[in-house]
């Protein structure tokens, strides 16, 4: 699904898949509702049952991973890491949610989308973000950016994790 940010911060559209990404009549499907406080939110990925992303205060100062129950359209801010400045879900593998969260460095993390709300599992590589491309069986496959033109390909098995 494709999700169109509205400028002003009320909420996102998901958008039909032939849209290419432009808002048509009767594309219009739902309108994803934002947490108190926040001006801004971006959907990233979903299920069809729920929606991740991030949301963020006007001036960006507080950025949090959400999920939207699609059904509801009600946010749920994802739970954080000890000391946790930002953090945004990027993708949905099964009932692994996987983002980025940044205290003093950034940390691939994952969360459990049966227990949204408890702090992640930071996964053992660190970098700027990671990019879902395939799952194939258990194996999660995507590119590694670490924020300065440096990109690799990276795999994890879901099987493995913690």
């Amino acid at each position: 699904m494709t999700f169109l940010m509205l400028e002003d911060g009320s909420g996102a559209y998901e958008l039909e898949d032939d849209s290419g990404g432009l808002l048509m009549d009767g594309d219009i499907l739902t309108l994803l509702t934002l947490p108190n406080g926040m001006a801004w939110g971006y959907a990233y990925d979903t299920n069809g049952a729920v929606a991740v992303g991030e949301v963020a205060d006007t001036n960006w100062d507080v950025e949090q991973a959400v999920l939207w129950d699609l059904a509801t359209q009600a946010p749920t801010i994802l739970g954080s890491i000890p000391d946790e400045t930002w953090s945004y879900a990027g993708f949905i593998v099964g009932s692994t949610i996987f983002g980025v969260a940044f205290d003093t460095q950034s940390h691939e993390v994952i969360w459990d989308l049966n227990n949204p709300t408890d702090p992640p599992t930071v996964l053992p590589a660190n970098g700027h973000e990671t990019n879902h491309q395939n799952t194939v069986g258990s194996l999660v496959l995507g590119d590694y950016d670490y924020g300065n033109g440096y990109v690799q390909p990276i795999v994890w098995d879901l099987a493995a994790l913690p």
